[in-house]
């Protein structure tokens, strides 16, 4: 019987050949697993893209990043080993996808070139397909785009057409990538041609849709968009190209007409996934229109119906909008603003939300330190007050106490209901209870008797109300607070100010702005005769044309006015020198952190180089943290610093690439010589598993930091 098996297989051998023979032990032992498991992962790589013209795909899952590292262990076994198999090419082009999707793109090319190079007709459109896709990864784009223009040529009017429509959505994805939105929607119009199916003509012209929206060319989106719904579209492409036809018309301000698209499309049950979108635009029509209840009813039922949606964040941010400015109700602002940080809303919002929390938290700072200082001082000028807070914060504690007491005793069912926070006035108790138990700062605090003079606090709550007065006219962009809390400074406790100049130079402004000129420019009179800051005074000058002084009480004032006139003149470059070298002669000088400042808010706002101006904050920052002119720039400090981080990754990711590129990398022909005389085996295998990459693309856009600027500058002016 054995003899009989050695002459069926020397038979078989005989009749099909060796190299039949070397086929099919090669698939059966290595390809199929290996293309098995390179297509299990490149099918989940595909189900993760959302987006129809991709061009930086998301970092690997871990499994599906191992499970290529499996892939081209095995394929490097055909590689090196079966050199004269006919799934050789298969396994060179895997490895070469593999390679690509890892993101290790100077070996992917590697790959694809040797398969270009072995001149087989049934790879040579794929892999010219991507060699241009990975020259385009590794930022070689004239080459990239070369190889695909040449590729679309070729296969465009032949059965390989689809070869021409991948071609075209990876230029398509690049020119998206590069944001260059007019170039891609040509691109997107040499594409349309080669497709047969409506369905997916329709996509592109809906993709079209949101390319021109970022042109701002609304006729040309609204057709893109009608065009997409005439050529049998998906369930999604259907209702978001109806759905961004209504906001063509809410940014045309044809306000009726979008609120007949959004409530139509609300009829139809099958949109119901979209209704959270659906409510928030609405809300927003009737938001512009000035029908602020209806908006605030619409936002309340998104942030409660949808909350986890990212419609709920939005709406929340717009409720925090909606109490700071027409109700001047900076708690609830602060509730809602909060819910908007933490939730899943455009980064636009999160970042807005960003900056709005920490000048929140200035505000509240500042009222807290407000009501502390008063309390203080009526202490301080009645000796009844201290007595009656002990006596009711004693009566508190014990209250707690003895609840404390009792629910000790209690059985189990009692506790339970003894939790709940009482009505009334009882409900404040028990939830100082809880927040000493849970170790919250929003405790029960016995009164303390003020350590310092009545004097004292005067001046510092003269010094209070002009930070708030200082918050509201270049945070919260609020005149007529910050008008309120200034005129407080100046006049309940007069003498004990040392802002006097700068709040009457602040309330001229006002004064100006609300066409007041007569008063306005008694109060820079008045300041011009009395005031010794000559910065302030200057300012005042100019603004009622008296000349300019200089007192010598600071031998950098001169070099200063030497600054600010070159500012004056609009020599932007020159000035922001001037500012700099003050600041590195003299850091030690009460001018200093000024000049950093003045030279930081330069280059952001005259010389529009932001990452000079972020290095100058962030300076400002560190080397003069207690300076006013630091509070200023803080929050946008913050944000730059988000942005940053974010291009650093970025950058870090094309220097990689680039020494991954520069480094010598031995041929697979090179290798292949080198192992012939080896026995094989899985301890000779020279096999090369890429690290894992864990990197990100997801760019973050910034909020309008106009509003910013402006108070800025106008808090420049009034410190000047």
């Amino acid at each position: 019987m054995k003899l009989f098996k050695i002459y069926l297989v020397a038979a078989l051998l005989f009749i099909t050949g060796c190299g039949v023979w070397n086929d099919l032990t090669t698939y059966f032992n290595l390809y199929f697993n290996l293309s098995t498991l390179f297509e299990e992962a490149e099918d989940k790589i595909l189900a993760e893209r959302t987006d129809m013209f991709y061009f930086k795909q998301a970092p690997l899952a871990k499994d599906i990043s191992q499970q290529l590292d499996k892939v081209i262990e095995k394929s490097s076994k055909i590689l090196q080993f079966n050199t004269k198999s006919s799934y050789f090419n298969d396994a060179l082009f895997i490895t070469g996808k593999s390679f690509y999707y890892k993101e290790e793109f100077p070996k992917a090319l590697r790959k694809f070139k040797e398969l270009l190079n072995r001149n087989d007709e049934d790879f040579n459109f794929s892999a010219r397909l991507w060699v241009g896709k990975t020259n385009l990864q590794m930022r070689n784009f004239s080459e990239g785009m070369d190889v695909l223009d040449k590729l679309k040529e070729d296969t465009k009017d032949t059965e390989n057409k689809e070869i021409a429509q991948e071609a075209l959505y990876t230029q398509i994805g690049y020119w998206i990538y590069r944001e260059n939105y007019e170039t891609a929607v040509e691109y997107c119009y040499q594409l349309i041609p080669l497709l047969d199916e409506k369905e997916k003509i329709s996509q592109v012209y809906f993709e079209m849709g949101y390319l021109y929206l970022e042109i701002d060319s609304l006729e040309n989106a609204e057709k893109s968009f009608i065009t997409a719904l005439e050529n049998e579209p998906l369930f999604d492409v259907e209702f978001n190209s109806q759905f961004e036809l209504g906001k063509i018309d809410f940014i045309r301000k044809n306000y009726d007409k979008a609120l007949e698209i959004f409530e139509k499309l609300k009829e139809e049950d099958k949109y119901s996934i979209f209704f959270d979108k659906l409510d928030l635009e609405i809300a927003n029509i009737n938001f512009e229109k000035g029908e602020i209840n209806l908006a605030m009813e619409g936002y309340t039922k998104i942030d409660s119906v949808y909350k986890d949606s990212p419609s709920a964040g939005e709406a929340a941010y717009k409720l925090a909008v909606i109490f700071a400015e027409k109700y001047k109700n900076l708690d609830s602002a602060n509730v809602y603003n909060e819910k908007a940080f933490a939730s899943k809303a455009d980064p636009v919002i999160i970042s807005s939300a960003r900056v709005k929390r920490i000048i929140y938290a200035k505000y509240f700072e500042y009222r807290n330190e407000l009501t502390k200082l008063n309390k203080q001082l009526l202490y301080l000028t009645d000796s009844t007050a201290f007595i009656n807070d002990s006596l009711i914060y004693a009566a508190k504690l014990d209250s707690i106490n003895k609840r404390n007491e009792e629910e000790g005793n209690a059985p189990e069912e009692q506790k339970k209901t003894s939790a709940r926070p009482p009505s009334g006035t009882n409900r404040r108790t028990a939830e100082q209870m809880q927040t000493q138990q849970t170790g919250s700062t929003d405790q029960l605090i016995a009164p303390v008797r003020p350590q310092i003079s009545a004097d004292s606090v005067k001046s510092k709550l003269s010094n209070s109300y002009f930070e708030m007065a200082n918050l509201f006219y270049t945070e919260l962009n609020e005149s007529d607070s910050a008008k309120y809390y200034y005129e407080l400074s100046l006049n309940k406790y007069p003498g004990y100010t040392k802002n006097a100049a700068k709040s009457k130079f602040a309330l001229a402004n006002y004064l100006l702005a609300e066409g007041n000129k007569e008063k306005a420019d008694s109060l820079y009179l008045e300041i011009y005769n009395t005031s010794n800051e000559t910065v302030i005074v200057n300012e005042s000058a100019k603004q009622i044309g008296k000349p300019l002084i200089n007192t010598g009480a600071d031998p950098l004032e001169e070099q200063m006015l030497g600054a600010e006139q070159l500012y004056e003149n609009k020599k932007f470059e020159a000035a922001a020198e001037e500012y700099l070298n003050i600041f590195k002669s003299n850091p030690s000088s009460k001018m200093a952190p000024k000049a950093l400042y003045a030279a930081g808010f330069i280059y952001e706002n005259d010389l529009n180089v932001p990452e000079n101006a972020f290095n100058y904050y962030d300076s400002l920052i560190q080397k003069y943290p207690a300076s006013e002119y630091a509070k200023i720039v803080r929050p946008k400090v913050d944000v730059f610093k988000e942005e940053l981080e974010i291009k650093k990754k970025r950058e870090q990711e094309i220097r990689d690439s680039i020494e991954t590129a520069n480094k010598p990398v031995l041929p697979d022909s090179v290798m292949q010589e080198s192992i012939e005389n080896e026995e094989p085996g899985e301890d000779n295998l020279p096999l090369e598993i890429p690290a894992e990459k864990d990197s990100s693309d997801a760019e973050i856009r910034l909020p309008d930091n106009r509003a910013i600027q402006d108070s800025s500058k106008r808090k420049i002016m009034m410190e000047k």
